[in-house]
């Protein structure tokens, strides 16, 4: 384990969501400046081009690192909360003010008006684990759609991936082997492979979107977002 920290996590094809779903990212080189010990990395390891990563450490004091890492975020409308959870199912927004040093009373705008988003929502049975992480196919239209629906509280559109724990939305899509209806060529040799439809053809609310303009399906609003995840030692 690394020593316990707090992390904003802007790595470009976050950053590009949040673009997408029609709100603006925090200027984190801004907001962040001046805080003790700040650390800034590429997102993957020399490649600029994949974004940032902002670590503040603690020092072994974590009320004042929570203190200062949360005024720098003050004007922040929505937080997706990115720390691991052993169990998803029990990770609440109490979990949340937990692990960040917050209590509900926090004048912090999204703890004020309940937008803390986690990416849990989507869940495997046996071992707990994200599907954000483990899809067998990644489908970048339903994550778009799927931050959408939690950013707007837009219900018209697919619950997916993001769950907003603040207003106890809980893990309410657990993948089981049950659900698993298709016969794979990895299980049966006598099962020829079938190709897999990737942007140039998928759907979006039901409608039928082409790649270039999958990803852009909500009216614009000005909300600031920050993805963080806490290094617990």
């Amino acid at each position: 384990w690394s020593a316990e920290s707090f992390v904003v996590s802007q790595a470009s094809f976050k950053t590009t969501m949040v673009t997408d779903v029609g709100a603006t990212s925090l200027n984190a080189t801004t907001a962040l400046a001046g805080i003790a010990g700040l650390k800034v990395t590429d997102a993957v390891t020399g490649k600029p081009a994949s974004g940032k990563t902002y670590t503040i450490p603690t020092n072994e004091d974590k009320a004042a690192a929570s203190a200062a890492f949360f005024k720098a975020l003050e004007g922040v409308d929505v937080i997706v909360d990115e720390v691991y959870a052993p169990d998803p199912t029990t990770y609440n927004f109490e979990s949340f003010l937990g692990t960040y040093g917050l209590t509900n009373s926090s004048d912090l705008k999204f703890v004020k008006n309940k937008m803390v988003l986690r990416i849990d929502r989507t869940m495997g049975e046996a071992m707990k684990s994200l599907d954000w992480y483990e899809s067998r196919i990644a489908k970048p239209e339903w994550a778009i759609e799927g931050l959408a629906r939690v950013v707007h509280e837009d219900t018209s559109k697919r619950a997916k991936y993001f769950r907003n724990v603040a207003k106890d939305e809980t893990v309410d899509q657990v993948l089981k082997a049950a659900g698993c209806t298709k016969a794979l060529p990895v299980c049966d040799a006598l099962i020829d492979p079938v190709p897999i439809k990737t942007l140039g053809e998928v759907k979006v609310g039901g409608t039928e979107v082409a790649g270039a303009d999958a990803r852009r399906v909500v009216p614009l609003v000005a909300l600031a977002v920050a993805a963080l995840c806490a290094t617990v030692a």
